[in-house]
């Protein structure tokens, strides 16, 4: 049976390495026959791994210093 899982990341790579740890997992997930989709902004680079889908929807999601601008980015990415 093939599961579908997405990570959802729209902090990826801004201002930690969290998101090299999200790598990991899902390169470990794919290897167990997982299906991954990974959900992150556009500062973090694709790490192309194999069967990982990347989607970058968190876009710019922290270059306003207002937070209803960062608060409607998020929603708009997360409704994407």
């Amino acid at each position: 049976m093939i599961q579908n899982i997405a990570i959802i990341d729209p902090l990826g790579a801004h201002g930690s390495s969290h998101h090299f740890y999200l790598f990991g997992q899902a390169k470990g997930l794919t290897k167990n026959d997982v299906s991954i989709s990974l959900y992150t902004n556009n500062e973090t680079d694709n790490p192309n791994i194999e069967d990982v889908k990347f989607h970058s929807y968190y876009n710019n999601l922290f270059s306003s210093k207002f937070r209803f601008v960062s608060g409607f980015r998020w929603v708009s990415g997360s409704l994407k």
